[in-house]
C-alpha cells in the first residue's frame, strides 16, 4: 500500500472518529457546532502536513530518479565513445 492511501486512510480514520465521538456526547449543540469545527480545523492542518510531506518525499525520489537517469545516460555516452 502506497504511502499515499495510508495517509488518506490514516486521516479518515481520524476523521469519522471524531466526528462520531462528537455526535454521541451528551453536550449542547452550540458546544458540539464548537467542537466539530476545532477538530475540522485540526484535522485541515493534519492533512496539510501529510500532503508537504508527501510532496516533498516524492520531489526528493523524483531528482534521485532524475539524477540516476542523467548519470546512466553519461555512462552509456561515455562507453560508446570509448567503443567506437
Amino acid at each position: 500500500m502506497s504511502n499515499r492511501k495510508i495517509a488518506a486512510s490514516f486521516l479518515s480514520g481520524i476523521a469519522i472518529g471524531a466526528i462520531a465521538g462528537l455526535l454521541c456526547a451528551p453536550d449542547e449543540g452550540t458546544k458540539v457546532r464548537k467542537k466539530i469545527l476545532q477538530k475540522s480545523e485540526d484535522i485541515t492542518k493534519a492533512l496539510k502536513w501529510s500532503v508537504t510531506t508527501i510532496r516533498e518525499a516524492l520531489m526528493r525520489e523524483y531528482k534521485e530518479a532524475e539524477e540516476a537517469i542523467a548519470g546512466a545516460t553519461d555512462f552509456t555516452r561515455s562507453e560508446t565513445s570509448i567503443q567506437s
